[in-house]
């Protein structure tokens, strides 16, 4: 009988009992070595050590899985055979239902001995893998040495702020895996509704110590594989040594633990059942895993699983986070500021492994030499020159035979984390006679307020507590403070300083508080509001996907109005597409779903939901029962105490939900008579540019098209041009549900739409979309009304003052929401400055795409309170005088200490023997148009545009100089200060950008590589030294990546008085053009006088000479007479 073990996860406090597996080794003589120098130790319990004072570890007390020590050479497993990478199944375990227990877990049968068909099919694929494999080898061995992940898992809570992941379209590789968006995406802070948190954990282990992966996981598992349209089963085998989950389909498949984003099951994995039709009996053994894949694109996917029992999918879930805790926490207490022994002891251990794989021989010592301390460092992503390391290597080997052995392993550790440029500040805090003493209480209190702008009298006992807490934590463990023992107040010395400027306390971004009076308490129409377009697709406009998934990430976002495209469902349930694209679609009922389930878990403050519809009016009654069903109180279905007058405040409409749609109601006449749209950007009656436009008389009501018509699902079909020419509609705004911006065209008719029915239009309770037609018409006054306007619509509207003018009053009091224009293929974004100038509410972008405008999107909503979606305008865009003035300029002036920079990730397409050159570039973004001389700087170089312009499109941009062969801890100490001048001080942002020169000295943008980028709104940075958090091109942030800067901001400075001037000369201009349109229509006038004159001289003149010519005729005739 075979023997058994226990596996130690003791679920419902359980112990399960499993098979023990029999050596794999006779199985497996063809099998891939796959190779992991810095593998994850899987200790038993028994075995642990959690001695951190003995002088080495002792390598034959040591009982873990081991693996290769170099990349694709095999070595001696104790058998004479090399040991198996990926787990290749025999025939036995292959056919399901053979070799596996009642669960599921492969069982120790014998196998038998496929056919020769088989061995060649068998072969062939291998063959093909092969050569798969050796196309990526390079990157997967990086990967496989790596000791921890880059970028923050979603739903870490230890650090960070929110970011956001970006995708690409859907791989064709194997398409029936589930290709997701996360965003913007971006990873997430763990909220108290976080999957992880929900389920039941373990206390957790010793730091350090690894958990231990339960047998069955290492054997395998088979499981099923859920997808659209079939399901499969595979054997999912966790790879403890390189960190990853392998399983065999079309291909070999595989992904890393560290670039799994999220696990849900349970509650949080509910949509996807339901989309999946997951029986009652599966759901309790579903779980999904959100993960990217590892190759440059780093698309996000979504594997759906069913194990056979409850207790396996708890099983697998838990090692899988428990696995990628130990993960991060080795690389923090590796690198981090706070050493710790039990993490350094770990390492030690795992390198002696791999040298002294068959254990210690007599004469052998434990040590490292300089190779295998490079491949440390390079496993631990610390990337600086092999000089460098040898330097810091020979400073370490006090004992000079060119290893280092445990305690100068520690000490060359020290060395390496050491941060030079901390300790000069501590230096410069404490003067010539404290080197000894430490610093003070009342010093450390100045250098709060004085340096970092804290205010400390605020609350004077919470810093003083922080002091003492920072004192207490920096001694060792057991030892108390030596001034405590002299009864002296405590000083800090620089371990606790340096930890201090490491904390949360140092970040760039203070903490939301309790919003202040007034913040919230304002109509919905005084916020800029985190607005997202097509909410639902990911990737591109034309070949995209539409996704639950993209709900989840932009509502984790803390985003507060998302958008929903309807279309007609062929199995009559309405359906959520980009229409007429090749998007796939998903199901109006989903989409409900998962915006209820999330819609308030990262703000509580009022979700808007934007409907786009294009659906009959049957499935519009489906839409409004299913929306009905699932909100329930929390939909909004009429006025707040009867107020028809002014919009609720944030704070009145917490936890609940807007809908934006179109009106039902009947379009009402103007003074005109019309009830079109109004034809071209014509100017209201006041405007002096204004000439009236001439009525056809035979147009009639009935030949215009319904406001209130949508386009629908069928082809369009040949009509008349009817009531506007191609130019004109060109130009016009439209509202909720006819802002479809799918692909362009051909110019075809369409057939008449279907209306918005009276029961969904009475959902629009606050967001009633009306078309936009002028600023007179009857509409235009509601207090519930909202215009939607495309991208190239608002910036025509804006190209004249005087309608810039008229739009900018109407925001003041209405709600007005700008997308993207349909030429936007790529799905990229604009200028939000260009709008929220203009005091446009809802900015909607494109937020699967995280370009630069995307980031300062992000900005914007990211410090503080404004992380609830909702930004209060600044007071100019708010007042609510009908003819508001013109606002008036401020000076702002900053400046940034650039000091050095931190761990900079080496990316993929950089090469293993380049080293990394970093250089910082500076970029200052305003909501002025692009002017000359607004903005100027000093240090560092120079590199905006040539011409002095600066502003919209274009920011002021300053960089430092490179750093050769150092991405670890360049040094760069450049101060950059910068100025500007703006009407819109509220609108200024902060880009920090990473750059790699590829030789160390050239800096062109075209040969260098972007490592990482910030951004951040300059009203929101707090003053002082400050770490500035990186993010790489999909907006996910890296975990130990950052800039160390010391930021001061000066006092704004109000020109009043200047504006007057600026006023006069708008006006001179207007009047230049009213004069201009007069002298052209007169030149027209006179033109046509003078050519008329022209004419009727001309004729004048043939008359006289025809009146000539017939008179010598008539001479001449009676010559002739009077001669005969």
């Amino acid at each position: 009988m075979a023997s058994s073990t226990t596996s130690p996860n003791g679920l419902n406090g359980d112990l399960k009992v499993f098979p023990k597996p029999v050596s794999t080794v006779s199985r497996q003589s063809s099998m891939q070595n796959v190779n992991t120098t810095v593998p994850l130790t899987i200790t038993p319990a028994s075995a642990r050590s959690h001695s951190s004072t003995a002088p080495s570890p002792s390598l034959a007390s040591i009982q873990s899985i081991q693996s290769s020590p170099e990349a694709l050479v095999p070595r001696s497993n104790g058998h004479g055979l090399p040991t198996p990478g990926h787990f290749e199944l025999p025939e036995s375990v292959m056919s399901i239902g053979h070799g596996l227990n009642g669960e599921g877990v492969v069982s120790p049968t014998p196998s038998k001995s496929p056919n020769l068909l088989r061995k060649v099919s068998n072969g062939a694929r291998r063959g093909i893998e092969s050569i798969k494999r050796r196309q990526s080898s390079s990157n997967q061995a990086r990967r496989d040495q790596s000791s921890g992940p880059l970028t923050r898992r979603r739903s870490d809570s230890k650090t960070g702020t929110t970011s956001s992941h970006y995708v690409s379209d859907l791989s064709h590789e194997e398409e029936d895996e589930e290709a997701v968006s996360d965003g913007l995406g971006i990873q997430f802070r763990k909220d108290s509704t976080s999957t992880k948190s929900e389920r039941e954990k373990a206390a957790q282990p010793v730091v350090g110590t690894a958990p231990v992966v339960p047998q069955p996981l290492q054997i395998g598992v088979v499981m099923t594989k859920v997808s659209k349209g079939k399901r499969e089963s595979f054997l999912f085998v966790l790879d403890d040594k390189a960190s990853r989950v392998t399983w065999h389909s079309k291909l070999s498949k595989q992904l890393y633990i560290d670039d799994i984003r999220d696990i849900r099951n349970g509650d949080n994995a509910r949509n996807y059942q339901e989309e999946f039709g997951i029986a009652p009996d599966e759901r309790d053994r579903w779980f999904t895993i959100i993960y990217t894949t590892s190759d440059k694109s780093r698309q996000v996917k979504a594997l759906h699983l069913i194990a056979p029992t409850s207790e396996l999918a708890q099983l697998w879930t838990k090692t899988l986070d428990d696995l990628e805790d130990h993960r991060v926490e080795m690389m923090r207490g590796f690198l981090g500021s706070k050493e710790r022994e039990s993490v350094i002891n770990t390492h030690w251990k795992r390198e002696m492994e791999k040298l002294f794989p068959e254990g210690i021989h007599a004469g052998q010592e434990e040590c490292l030499d300089l190779q295998a301390i490079s491949r440390l460092c390079r496993s631990l992503h610390v990337n600086t020159s092999t000089e460098a390391l040898e330097k810091q290597f020979r400073n370490a080997d006090a004992s000079q035979t060119g290893t280092l052995n445990y305690a100068e392993f520690r000490d060359f550790l020290r060395r390496l984390k050491e941060r030079q440029d901390l300790k000069e500040i501590y230096m410069s805090l404490l003067g010539p006679s404290g080197l000894e003493e430490g610093l003070k209480l009342q010093d450390f209190l100045h250098f709060l307020e004085t340096v970092q702008g804290i205010n400390v009298n605020a609350d004077p006992g919470k810093w003083e507590s922080e002091f003492e807490r920072l004192v207490s934590e920096a001694e060792p463990k057991g030892q108390p403070a030596s001034d405590l023992l002299h009864n002296e107040r405590p000083t800090m010395k620089f371990a606790a300083f340096a930890s201090f400027l490491a904390s949360d306390s140092c970040k760039i971004y203070s903490h939301p508080s309790p919003p202040p009076e007034g913040q919230f308490d304002r109509p919905l129409n005084e916020y800029f509001i985190s607005s997202s377009h097509n909410t639902y697709l990911q990737g591109r406009q034309v070949a995209g996907q539409a996704s639950t998934e993209a709900y989840i990430s932009a509502l984790r976002h803390r985003c507060r109005c998302i958008e929903i495209d309807c279309w007609d469902g062929s199995d009559g349930r309405p359906m959520v597409l980009h229409g007429r694209t090749m998007t796939k679609a998903i199901t109006f009922q989903d989409c409900i779903s998962v915006i209820n389930q999330y819609a308030f878990q990262a703000s509580t403050f009022p979700l808007i939901i934007s409907l786009e519809v294009h659906c009959n009016p049957e499935q519009q009654s489906k839409m409004v029962q299913i929306m009905l069903d699932t909100f329930g109180n929390k939909l909004v279905r009429e006025t707040i105490n009867g107020n028809h007058e002014t919009l609720p405040t944030p704070m009145e409409l917490q936890n609940k939900i807007l809908i934006k749609v179109k009106t039902s109601e009947p379009v009402k006449e103007n003074s005109l008579g019309i009830s079109s749209i109004e034809s071209g950007r014509r100017r209201s009656a006041s405007s002096p540019n204004t000439r009236p436009a001439a009525l056809d008389v035979n147009l009639t009501l009935n030949n215009l098209p319904p406001l209130s018509s949508p386009p629908t699902m069928s082809p369009p079909v040949s009509a008349g041009r009817g009531f506007m020419s191609p130019a004109q509609s060109s130009v016009t705004a439209t509202s909720a549900s006819e802002e479809s911006d799918a692909p362009l065209e051909p110019v075809r008719k369409k057939s008449k739409p279907e209306k918005i029915t009276k029961t969904l239009g009475c959902l629009g309770v606050y967001l009633s979309g009306f078309k936009y037609r002028s600023w007179n018409q009857p509409e235009s006054t509601k207090f519930n009304h909202c215009y939607s306007y495309a991208e190239s619509a608002a910036n025509r509207l804006c190209s004249h003052p005087h309608d810039k003018h008229e739009f900018e009053k109407h925001n003041v009091r209405f709600f007005a929401r700008v997308y993207p224009k349909q030429t936007r293929l790529s799905s990229s974004n604009f200028d939000p400055n260009i709008y929220w100038r203009r005091g446009v509410q809802m900015v909607a972008l494109n937020w699967q795409t995280y370009d630069d405008n995307m980031q300062i999107n992000q900005a914007m909503f990211a410090a503080g309170n404004d992380r609830s979606g909702y930004v209060l305008k600044p007071k100019g865009l708010r007042n609510h005088l009908l003819d508001r003035p013109r606002l008036e300029k401020t000076s702002i002036r900053f400046s940034v200490n650039m000091i050095s920079a931190q761990q900079l990730p080496r990316l993929p397409q950089i090469k293993d023997a380049e080293n990394i050159s970093p250089f910082i570039e500076i970029q200052m973004f305003s909501a002025e148009d692009k002017t000359k001389g607004i903005a100027s700087g000093r240090g560092g170089h120079d590199v905006s545009a040539k011409n002095g312009m600066s502003g919209i499109g274009s920011p002021y941009r300053m960089r430092t100089q490179p750093k050769p062969n150092n991405g670890y801890n360049p040094r760069f100490d450049e101060l950059v200060e910068l100025s500007l001048e703006t009407r819109y001080p509220e609108l200024v942002f902060v880009r920090w950008v990473v750059w790699s020169s590829p030789d160390g000295r050239n800096t062109n943008p075209v040969y260098c590589t972007k490592l990482a980028s910030f951004t951040a709104k300059l009203s929101s940075l707090q003053q002082g030294y400050r770490h500035l958090p990186l993010y790489n091109g999909n907006g996910e942030e890296f975990i130990f990546s950052t800039l160390f800067c010391k930021i001061k901001k000066e006092e704004p400075i109000i020109r009043r008085g200047e504006h007057h001037d600026e006023l006069l000369e708008e006006l001179r201009s207007d009047r230049a053009s009213i004069l201009r349109s007069i002298g052209q229509f007169t030149k027209r006038t006179l033109s046509s006088d003078r050519e008329k004159k022209s004419q009727d001289e001309e004729r004048r003149q043939l008359t006289k000479q025809n009146s000539d010519k017939h008179l010598r005729k008539q001479d001449s005739k009676d010559s002739v007479r009077t001669k005969y």
